[in-house]
């Protein structure tokens, strides 16, 4: 690996030179790394950026968002392809290759669960498009049962919330009706 030059770095961030998006540059930059290293840490190095800009690019600009998750699909099939090619080889470190799939491409999930869900929607919404989600096989059962829990306290909460808005509403119009019978 090259020296890197912490000056230059520096120099950078501070001019804010760092966080600029480069369109076309960027994506095939991230592209190349994350397809041939499977992890976001070679570009952000490249890049010259920290994970927080490499979040907002994502979530700014569609076409980078894309790239990234199509680098990720590359990366993997690149991981699985090494592991098939190599699977009848004595000297192949089938271990190392398990470890290296566990670490840059998620082939044993994090400790992260992924919703897709309308965050606006009440939770009786939620918890459809999480179950859509689950369909689609995206969690497995333990994750399944534990955004359904998490899912079940916001439903509670949010009747309770509308259940005091109700009671609100009631006591409101008791007031009003007993103003209007005595005055």
């Amino acid at each position: 690996m090259p020296e890197l030059d912490f000056e230059k770095i520096y120099k950078n961030i501070k001019s804010g030179a760092s966080k600029k998006y480069k369109g076309k540059a960027s994506c095939i930059m991230l592209l190349k790394s994350i397809s041939a290293f499977g992890s976001i840490p070679k570009f952000l190095v490249q890049a010259n950026i920290g994970m927080t800009t490499f979040y907002s690019w994502r979530n700014k600009y569609e076409e980078f968002n894309e790239c990234y998750e199509l680098g990720k699909m590359i990366g993997f099939n690149n991981w699985f392809d090494d592991g098939e090619l190599n699977k009848d080889n004595e000297e192949f470190n089938v271990k190392h290759w398990e470890s290296k799939g566990k670490i840059h491409h998620d082939y044993c999930k994090q400790a992260k669960i992924r919703l897709n869900v309308d965050s606006k929607a009440d939770p009786y919404k939620q918890c459809q498009q999480i179950l859509e989600q689950a369909n689609k096989g995206e969690f497995d059962s333990s994750e399944l049962k534990q955004v359904m829990e998490s899912i079940n306290v916001g439903i509670r909460a949010h009747e309770a919330f509308k259940m005091q808005e109700e009671l609100d509403q009631i006591k409101s119009d008791l007031l009003q009706l007993r103003d209007d019978t005595h005055g």
